[in-house]
């Protein structure tokens, strides 16, 4: 070749879901399902994405039923409360120290606005008050 690059063309949408349910396997579950996600590429989550509308496999009110009941039992499932405990932990582990950056970067700025008489502390603390906003959002 001289140079040129070649590409290789995106799965296809059954190839994806087809490798989605091979990782999710026979006996599917919360913690599998997550985990199976975890296992799909970006090119993967791009070809699931844009062919979504095609397939999007509630179409009747019996569909809808089924999804609404699955839904409900598997957010009840001992797997996913046990996940969404461990994210949400992480979760706020991450703001506490995020703040504590913050906190930190603040106290330096103020000593160096006291020793160059400049006045970066006051251009910051509206940047940090839109993390503290952040925070509070209830997602």
């Amino acid at each position: 070749m001289d140079g040129a690059t070649t590409t290789e063309a995106p799965p296809s949408y059954e190839e994806v879901v087809g490798k989605f349910n091979g990782l999710i396997g026979g006996n599917p579950n919360a913690t599998r399902v997550l985990e199976a996600a975890d296992g799909l590429s970006r090119t993967d989550l791009d070809v699931l994405i844009a062919n979504h509308d095609q397939h999007f496999p509630i179409k009747t009110d019996e569909d809808k039923v089924k999804f609404a009941t699955g839904a409900a039992e598997g957010s009840c499932s001992v797997e996913l409360q046990s996940a969404i405990g461990l994210s949400a932990t992480a979760a706020a582990t991450t703001a506490v120290q995020i703040s504590r950056t913050f906190n930190r970067v603040q106290t330096h700025l103020a000593t160096v606005d006291r020793m160059a008489r400049t006045s970066f502390e006051s251009t910051f603390i509206p940047i940090k008050g839109v993390s503290t906003t952040l925070r509070h959002f209830d997602i």
